[in-house]
């Protein structure tokens, strides 16, 4: 092999190893970023689940309140019935 080929071969390895690495930089910086965005999905999971127990909560305190004043409305018809 001449010398001329021996650094024709030598700059293609460069050009090509240089490409590598540009596309293994771009596949890293996909990998971040889907790492990033997992992350994130699963804090706004994490969110939705407690705001979901929230609710419930919530609801189950409301539907307490709401038994509470129709048995107060109850026993304030009754004894007004009572008195009449």
């Amino acid at each position: 092999m001449k010398d001329e080929e021996l650094q024709h071969l030598a700059k293609d390895i460069r050009s090509r190893d240089a490409t590598i690495k540009e596309i293994a930089d771009k596949l890293t910086e996909t990998a971040e970023a889907a790492e990033a965005a997992a992350s994130a999905a699963h804090t706004m999971d994490e969110q939705r689940r407690l705001l979901c127990l929230e609710i419930e909560r919530l609801k189950n305190a409301l539907e307490r309140q709401i038994e509470q004043s129709m048995h107060k409305v109850e026993f304030h018809v009754n004894f007004y019935l009572l008195v009449l």
